[in-house]
Order: C-alpha cells, then sequence, then structure tokens
C-alpha cells in the first residue's frame, strides 16, 4: 500500500495527522491530503525519516471538496480539481468510487515545489551541524598541529574551503526557497 493510499483512512474528519516515510518525499500525499480536506502544516526531519503533519481545512472549498471525494455523486454540479480515467491502471483510487476509476497526480512542478519544501526541512537540521563540525573540526586541527605561521594560514585556508562547501552543499538557494514558499502557500491552511 503506497503512502497516498493510507491517506484517506487518516483523513476522516481528526483535527490533524501525520504520516512518515524514509525515502523522498511522496508528493501524492500532500495532494491526495488536499483533495480530502486536510492542509499541510508542516515537515520535521529525524535521522532516518521525515514526518509530514496535516490539519483539517476548515474552510468551505475544502469541505466541499472533501465531501466529493467521498462521495462525488452527492454534488453533481461540483467541477472537480482532477481529471479521472478508467482505462488506465496507474493513478490513485479513492475508496469508494469504482475500482477502474483513476485520478490523476498533481502537476510536476507541484510534486517540485513539494521536494523543495521537504529539502528545506531536511536541510534547516544538517546545515548547522555540518558547518560548526566542518569548521569546528579544520580549526581543531590547526591548534594540534600549528607550530608554525604558515600552517596557522593553510589551516585557515582549509577551514574557509570546507565553510564554502558545507554551505554549497547543505545550504539552499533562494530559488529553493522560493519554490518552497509557493508550495506551504498552495498546499498549507487556506490554499
Amino acid at each position: 500500500m503506497s503512502h497516498a493510499e493510507k491517506v484517506p483512512a487518516l483523513a476522516d474528519g481528526r483535527p490533524e495527522f501525520s504520516i512518515t516515510y524514509t525515502a523522498g518525499v511522496p508528493g501524492d500525499v500532500v495532494w491526495v491530503a488536499h483533495l480530502y480536506g486536510y492542509a499541510l502544516a508542516g515537515m520535521s526531519a529525524g535521522d532516518s525519516s521525515t514526518s509530514i503533519r496535516f490539519v483539517r481545512d476548515d474552510s468551505p472549498p475544502a469541505r466541499r471538496r472533501a465531501a466529493y471525494m467521498w462521495n462525488p455523486q452527492a454534488d453533481p454540479s461540483f467541477a472537480p480539481p482532477f481529471s479521472w480515467r478508467t482505462d488506465t491502471p496507474f493513478g490513485f483510487n479513492p475508496p469508494g468510487w469504482h475500482p477502474a476509476v483513476r485520478i490523476s497526480g498533481m502537476t510536476p512542478q507541484d510534486a517540485k515545489d513539494v521536494q523543495m519544501l521537504a529539502g528545506l526541512t531536511r536541510a534547516s537540521r544538517f546545515s548547522v551541524l555540518a558547518i560548526v563540525l566542518i569548521f569546528g573540526g579544520g580549526l581543531a586541527w590547526a591548534l594540534l598541529k600549528s607550530t608554525d605561521n604558515w600552517e596557522w594560514k593553510t589551516a585557515l585556508a582549509l577551514g574557509l574551503c570546507a565553510l564554502f562547501v558545507a554551505l554549497r552543499t547543505f545550504g539552499y538557494r533562494t530559488s529553493h526557497r522560493a519554490a518552497a514558499a509557493r508550495a506551504q502557500k498552495k498546499w498549507g491552511p487556506g490554499g
């Protein structure tokens, strides 16, 4: 069972729920939770897993969308925010719908934005630690090994290079932050 298939069981009207996973960011989880009337409340990264937390969105569009997902025949005037097909084995089959129905997933741009949001969550946890360890390790090495002036200069240069590499490796550019902000705006409360 995929992570997205677990969402409808958790999106049963409770105030909030979370899903923990170990590999990648299943963007479809965010999308399916959105369809069932839940908003992305936050992500937290652990050593080997990431957790996504959702809160119930009580706005009228979110409640109408959720009601449609549970019973599409109840509101025939509602235009769903997705397309659905019956001739493909791929996609998400909502519980209670005909078994042959598959609904399309989020757009590639939305999936990339969710990936950036998760990447920033993970980077914010590891970047400070990496910078401190690399820079501190270089200076500690310099203190232990230094007897001449040139060794201090070399150690400082190596420490600054390590700091630069850590910032480039673990830091995220402004475009990543903009993509994460788009994801938070679209999939967060009121989105």
